[in-house]
């Protein structure tokens, strides 16, 4: 699955959008954003992935609810949960950016 190929913004980073209104920020939204924003920062992934808050998403009595940039919908997400959904849709990312890093500190042991 390519989700960052999917679902950019102008500014061509995916987009993760989180409902903003009351209902879903009194379920915890607010945490919610808290822990994308740690964990998008955790995985090296804040300069390709955004955040954006939106207007009511339709489902107040299930929130927070928040769509990832392949347009899959979650619904009662516990900010304990955003670490795992990163990985599940930025895997890809993750393990490449892993890999450079490897590359990186390879060829800099073999100069010195």
């Amino acid at each position: 699955m390519s989700s960052l190929a999917e679902n950019k913004g102008k500014s061509g980073k995916a987009t993760i959008l989180v409902c903003q209104k009351s209902d879903c920020m009194k379920r915890g939204g607010t945490g919610v954003c808290r822990a994308l924003e740690s964990a998008l920062s955790d995985r090296s992934l804040s300069n390709e992935v955004t955040i954006k808050g939106t207007g009511c998403m339709k489902n107040c009595k299930a929130g927070p609810n928040l769509v990832m940039p392949d347009k899959t919908r979650y619904s009662r997400i516990q900010e304990k949960q955003v670490p795992a959904l990163l990985d599940k849709h930025f895997a890809d990312k993750i393990v490449e950016k892993s890999e450079n890093q490897r590359e990186v500190v390879i060829s800099t042991v073999s100069i010195g």
